[in-house]
C-alpha cells in the first residue's frame, strides 16, 4: 500500500509537490522548515577552515534544506522573516 502510494507520488511531479506542500506549508510545517534552515545553514556559510569534512557535511545538510525549498518555490525573505521570529520567541 505505502510502495503503491510512493510510487504514484514519484512518478507525478504534481503530486510530490502537494506532498511537500500540505508537510510545511502548514504552521507546524514552516516552524519546522525555519528550523531546519537555520541549522543546516541554508543563510550562512558552511566552510569550516582546516576541516574539509565538516565542510562537507554542513554542504550536504544545506543542500536537502535547499532542495525542499526549491520544490515549494518558496520565498527566501518569508524564511528569513520566519527565523527571526522563531529566534525571537
Amino acid at each position: 500500500m505505502v510502495r503503491d502510494a510512493l510510487q504514484k507520488i514519484f512518478g507525478n511531479k504534481h503530486a510530490l509537490v502537494e506532498a511537500y506542500r500540505s508537510t510545511f506549508e502548514t504552521p507546524q510545517g514552516e516552524i519546522v522548515l525555519a528550523h531546519l534552515a537555520k541549522n543546516c545553514h541554508v543563510f550562512e556559510p558552511v566552510v569550516a577552515p582546516g576541516d574539509p569534512q565538516l565542510t562537507a557535511m554542513r554542504d550536504g545538510e544545506r543542500r536537502v534544506v535547499l532542495s525542499i525549498l526549491k520544490m515549494l518555490n518558496y520565498d527566501l525573505g518569508k524564511l528569513q522573516q520566519l527565523m527571526e521570529q522563531t529566534t525571537n520567541e
